[in-house]
């Protein structure tokens, strides 16, 4: 059975009461904060504070006995400006669940936060955990939980890990109640050189955002799998883009549709009823929504048939045909792009 100590534990030296030491400043540098722009380094997930596959790869050094035939897949359970900055939101989302990615902002620019085996819940304090560790995204360092470490469970905070760095109280965003321990208080994780060093040198810390993920572990089979299917529902998507006018042409209006592209992967298909007087080109399409080459079409004008072109360009030109009306219909012109 896991022995249980209290979040804040019963020691010889008096936490700090004086305000003054509270915010005391050791270390006045602005984070170092470096994302790498490569193609190979972005992620797709839904988090605002994880951004580069470094930063995964990082987790991963610090969870014991990592399987490398496995891969992270993250499941967002809590986020603060979604969810509320309280801790009611943050027990509803995550008790129960087991384990945790918990990541920290400070509005100081610092991100930071850790791991936990610990099976969240709203019951008990500081629990003793199997696997616990804390990381910096600044520093790009971990810091191992000493005997596996330890993870505070109770209604009173968000994610905390007990001895060392968490989220204290409610209205996380408004106040400075959150905060890291001395250096050498507890000794419940190791590897910290400076002082409040997960904060850039303060103790006291408002709260700039606060992300819960729930950690499982996929073989990379699955994984890649479930790319190629993600990859296959972007191409199933529709995207419906306003056409973008030229030479005072416009929508006309009413109950007729306006002119738009509607985009499938890369199908193309025009839509939509418009009124000019300047019969040439009348508008220009995306890059994304160009033939390779130049294509003929028919359209239609009240009874009358016209000619229309579209370029490699993007331009849309009128060649021929009867333009005794000011309006043409482009319902029925369709090509795929690039083709």
């Amino acid at each position: 059975m896991a022995k249980k100590v209290g979040k804040k534990p019963i020691a010889k030296s008096a936490p700090i009461k004086n305000p003054k030491n509270k915010n005391k400043r050791i270390n006045k540098k602005k984070p170092n904060i470096k994302v790498s722009k490569s193609n190979d380094s972005k992620i797709t997930l839904d988090s605002k504070l994880i951004t580069d596959i470094k930063q995964i790869e990082l987790i991963k050094t610090g969870i014991k006995n990592f399987n490398k035939t496995k891969e992270l897949q993250l499941k967002l359970l809590f986020r603060a400006s979604r969810d509320g900055d309280n801790n009611k939101k943050y027990h509803e989302l995550c008790d129960g669940i087991s384990p945790t990615i918990n990541i920290i902002k400070s509005k100081n620019g610092y991100i930071f936060g850790g791991y936990t085996d610990c099976v969240l819940n709203s019951n008990s304090g500081c629990t003793k955990t199997n696997n616990s560790f804390i990381f910096s995204f600044n520093k790009m360092k971990i810091y191992n939980g000493k005997n596996g470490g330890y993870f505070h469970c109770g209604t009173d905070c968000g994610p905390w890990f007990c001895g060392c760095v968490g989220v204290e109280g409610d209205n996380y965003f408004n106040t400075t109640n959150s905060y890291q321990w001395e250096i050498n208080r507890f000794g419940y994780f190791e590897g910290f050189t400076e002082e409040y060093e997960l904060v850039g040198g303060i103790r006291n810390f408002s709260v700039e955002e606060v992300e819960v993920f729930k950690v499982d572990f996929i073989s990379k089979e699955i994984s890649l799998e479930k790319e190629k299917s993600l990859d296959n529902n972007k191409n199933n998507e529709i995207e419906i883009i306003p056409l973008k006018f030229i030479n005072d042409w416009k929508n006309f209006g009413g109950e007729y549709s306006p002119g738009r592209i509607i985009k499938k992967g890369n199908e193309i298909t025009l839509s939509g009823v418009i009124k000019g007087n300047n019969f040439s080109t009348v508008c220009v399409l995306p890059k994304d929504c160009r033939p390779k080459n130049r294509l003929i079409f028919s359209v239609n004008q009240n009874t009358s048939v016209m000619r229309f072109d579209i370029f490699s360009n993007g331009n849309v030109t009128f060649q021929s045909g009867n333009n005794s009306s000011n309006w043409i219909s482009l319902d029925g012109i369709h090509f795929f792009a690039g083709v």
